[in-house]
């Protein structure tokens, strides 16, 4: 029962009708809207702060629309502390609610109380007016009015939700009362979901087969007909019949159904039955082709807005091509089930099917895992590289002395194209001559010479040139050996190496000779003296010397090279249990050890164990990706393609997804902060986030695995430049703070406050409008900071001025205070010689005047003169006492 047809008294607001009238182009659709609420966001906000306020609403939109966009839904808005999203099927809406709250459970059981997240949701299903940004109509409401009547930790659904997806096995259904809550409309079924004990489940997706027709032949689209061509033979099986029949942007039919072996043999049978129908007699392509892909319910929607994708645009009509999702499924299921396996062609970034494949209606096509091996030479497997064109003696491999990098190169390859040069090698590459150069400078080299050089450095361990890095190399553990450089030593082992490099024998035994009597129990002596007997052919001297350089080491690493060597050589003679016993000994000394790891999977290949053969080579390739590479490459593996393809095809696509989901984050992280940063910060950020987004697109293996580090690149980028901006103006403010406490300082002890007035007024302006700046780790843009960083260097400015007018104010109260001292002496002195020359020399005169007569001395005839000599010789006396007294106290820093 809907909502508007149970609503009596005062339903949910009803403006569905006036918007078709206003809007009478708007799309009308079914669709499921989900709201999402935070509950106590206010409170977590008064308590925590803005800060770790903004972190929470964060971690709860990205935790939630990770999962919307899992299950096919889209985002509508966001608002404060709730998301509004849509999902094209209700079913897949509550999948997506019930993860939800799974995965807020999660993180809440891994976080402190006061960090926990607690949301509740509200679902509807009806019809909205879609928009390109906004929907309008009950559906939204009622959504919100569940939200806000359901508590934390649970989801409320209408009935509407409830009717449709009651008989999916998702969870149980408990009817809510809601007699005693307010503001509840009337005929408002509520249902409560009872996801604690559901099981998260998958998204539902559907195979689509898209008909797409030659647009220059028009009667083709009268022959498409959607009804006849989607109609199966009656003995098919049940379940894989036409789910529904839709068309697409251009009229192009879409078909889906619910396998991927249910989508190609409807799309064999369509093209079967165009043909039957006859084009036109002259025809050799028909002209139509087919495009089948997995698609949830937002990718079905894309398709039939906007078509198949452009990357259908460019291929001949005539096929069958499908996505690499789907090849994989393909691959991987019909091998599983022990199918005739169907061949698939590289087409760009799609495969087609290919036309032995199309033809199964009676045999079925061979898969290359039965196919016939390829042509191979007249030799023995070649130790150093396993090519049976050549003899090990004339192995390319003996000339180079570093190591190689073509796996690397490749691991940037699209694996189609990886796959595609494997051909070009299968059994043994076109081998190049040994006096050439595998090796390049600058850009690799391309297509089939980039395999040739991969063919060789796939086995690059058993070759002289690691044993070269081997050679002095003081390495505790083997992983380590692999990024260590050559080291040449000298010495009559090594001129016997270099010797047997150039194929010279009896140079390489005499320099053996030579050094085994100098050193017996030679490690290295012995393990040339393997290579030697290796090439000449004596394969158990061989086998004898590398157990005597067992014998004589306790280094662990050189004891795994000798057992490699020793693996390989019992592999190639045809004794697989000795083989595998050494690869077994190899294992007790380092059971990570690489090389002898992939040797296992391929034992457990050829053993028919490919269970435990993928299970390892999944683990080798997490823990080395170069192995990615090498399982698509290496020769000895071709029988084996299409399984190690599918599986390494699921790595590929957990490491884009990984890749996308770090994309994501950091185009949001750096859409968060892009206002915030200044224009040289956006000029670095932008190419690095260009670069990662082409690494993607790339489809390489390597290039999924190096956007994480990438886009931790961006996001340490994106706050290295914020924080420079904050700590260059925290600086700032930092040293201007200072400059107004000496300022203050000075203000407060300087005596002639009515002087300082003035100044004081200004200094007190400058500190209010350094305080109107505000805290720095709340601004928006990259302007805020730019306009602070200015009005700080204004202050800056202004200050600097009013420092200056305060020396001046200081220097001018220092020449006051000089002027008092001076008066202040000079009027002691002044008094002291006053009164010396009015009341004392009086008395006195006589006794002077004889005394300067008995001297000769008649200088001054009356009493008077010899007064206002002493009053004038007096003074300046004082005046010159004063200034030095009033000098030295300035000098010394007393200014009492």
């Amino acid at each position: 029962m809907s909502l508007n047809a149970a609503s009596k008294e005062k339903p949910v607001e009803n403006f569905l009708t006036s918007l078709i009238e206003a809007y009478p182009d708007a799309s009308m659709r079914n669709i499921a809207v989900l709201f999402t609420d935070v509950v106590g966001s206010t409170a977590f906000f008064k308590t925590r702060g803005d800060i770790h306020g903004r972190e929470m609403l964060r971690t709860h939109h990205h935790m939630a629309m990770s999962i919307v966009e899992e299950y096919g839904g889209s985002l509508i808005k966001e608002v404060g502390d709730s998301v509004l999203v849509y999902f094209p099927d209700p079913v897949e809406a509550l999948k997506a609610a019930i993860k939800m709250q799974h995965k807020f459970l999660l993180h809440n059981q891994a976080s402190s109380p006061e960090d926990e997240i607690h949301v509740r949701i509200g679902l509807h299903h009806g019809k909205v007016i879609v928009e390109e940004k906004d929907i309008y109509g009950d559906v939204v409401n009622v959504a919100a009015k569940l939200t806000n009547l359901a508590g934390g930790d649970q989801i409320f659904v209408s009935h509407e939700i409830y009717e449709t997806t009651r008989e999916a096995p998702l969870a149980q259904f408990e009817r809510i009362d809601f007699w005693n809550m307010k503001n509840v409309p009337d005929g408002l079924s509520i249902y409560k979901v009872i996801w604690e004990d559901a099981k998260d489940a998958a998204p539902s997706r559907k195979i689509l087969v898209v008909l797409v027709p030659d647009p220059l032949r028009p009667e083709i689209r009268g022959i498409a007909d959607a009804a006849d061509l989607s109609r199966g033979d009656k003995d098919g099986p049940p379940g894989d019949e036409c789910l529904s029949i839709s068309t697409s942007q251009g009229d192009k039919p879409v078909f889906a159904y619910p396998t991927t072996a249910a989508a190609v043999e409807a799309s064999k049978r369509i093209l079967s039955r165009l043909a039957q129908k006859g084009i036109t007699e002259a025809d050799v392509v028909l002209p139509v082709k087919i495009y089948i892909t997995g698609a949830s319910a937002r990718d079905e929607e894309t398709i039939l807005a906007n078509g198949p994708g452009t990357d259908l645009d460019i291929l001949p009509y005539g096929g069958i091509y499908v996505s690499a999702d789907v090849c994989q499924q393909m691959r991987s299921h019909q091998r599983a089930a022990g199918e005739s396996v169907i061949l698939f062609e590289p087409a760009g970034r799609l495969f087609r099917i290919s036309g032995e494949s199309l033809q199964q209606a009676a045999p079925a096509a061979p898969s290359s895992e039965s196919a016939a091996p390829a042509t191979q030479g007249a030799y023995a497997p070649c130790f150093y590289c396993g090519s049976t064109r050549h003899k090990v003696a004339a192995c390319p491999s003996r000339t180079l002395t570093e190591a190689g990098k073509s796996i690397h190169h490749l691991g940037y390859f699209p694996m189609q194209t990886i796959e595609n040069l494997a051909f070009s090698i299968e059994g043994s590459p076109l081998d190049i001559e040994a006096g050439g150069s595998l090796f390049w400078t600058g850009t690799a080299p391309g297509g089939k010479e980039l395999a040739a050089h991969a063919f060789y450095d796939i086995r690059s361990v058993y070759q002289l040139r690691f044993f070269h890095i081997l050679w002095n190399s003081r390495a505790e553990s083997w992983d380590s050996l692999h990024g260590a450089l050559t080291e040449n030593e000298g010495g009559f082992a090594w001129l016997a190496q270099d010797s047997l490099r150039v194929s010279n024998y009896d140079k390489a035994r005499s320099f053996l000779k030579l050094a085994l009597e100098r050193k017996p129990h030679d490690y290295k002596a012995f393990c040339v003296s393997a290579f030697l007997n290796i090439e000449l052919d004596n394969i158990p001297e061989a086998i004898s010397d590398l157990k005597k350089a067992l014998e004589f080491t306790s280094f662990n690493v050189r004891k795994i090279y000798a057992s490699l060597i020793l693996a390989r050589l019992h592999k190639l003679a045809g004794d697989t249990r000795k083989s595998k016993y050494v690869l077994g000994t190899i294992f007790s000394l380092d059971g990570g050890c690489r090389e002898a790891v992939y040797e296992d999977i391929i034992f457990r290949f050829e053993e028919k164990d490919e269970k435990a053969a993928i299970k390892k080579l999944t683990r080798l390739v997490r823990d080395d990706g170069d192995f990615f590479v090498i399982a698509l490459v290496d020769p000895q593996l071709a029988p084996y393609r299409n399984t190690i393809y599918a599986h390494l095809t699921e790595l590929l696509a957990e490491a884009r997804k990984d890749a996308l989901s770090c994309l994501e984050d950091a185009r949001k992280e750096f859409g968060r902060f892009r206002s915030l940063l200044p224009p040289s910060a956006l000029k670095n950020i932008e190419p690095v986030l260009r670069d990662v987004e082409g690494l993607i697109q790339s489809e390489s293996y390597f290039g999924c695995l190096d956007v994480p580090h990438r886009c931790g690149k961006i996001r340490m980028m994106c706050k290295n430049a914020i924080d420079g901006q904050a700590q260059a103006i925290t600086e700032m403010m930092k040293d201007l703070r200072a400059r107004f406490d000496n300022a203050d300082a000075f203000l407060k002890v300087y005596h002639y406050s009515h002087l300082a007035e003035k100044h004081r007024k200004r200094l007190s302006y400058l500190k209010g409008s350094l305080q109107k700046i505000g805290d720095v780790r709340y601004f928006e843009s990259s302007g805020e900071f730019e306009s602070c960083y200015h009005m700080c260097q204004d202050i800056s400015s202004q200050l600097t001025s009013l420092e200056n007018k305060l020396e001046v104010l200081d220097l001018s109260a220092n020449i006051i205070h000089m002027c008092l001292k001076f008066l202040k002496y000079s009027s002691i002195f002044f008094s002291i010689v006053f009164f010396l020359g009015i009341f004392i020399f009086p008395l006195m005169a006589d006794q002077i005047n004889t005394a300067l007569a008995k001297m000769d001395i008649s200088l001054f005839s009356t009493v008077w003169s010899l007064q206002k000599a002493f009053l004038i010789f007096g003074g300046v006396t004082s005046l010159v006492a004063a200034f030095l007294m009033t000098v030295r106290q300035v000098f010394t820093g007393d200014k009492q």
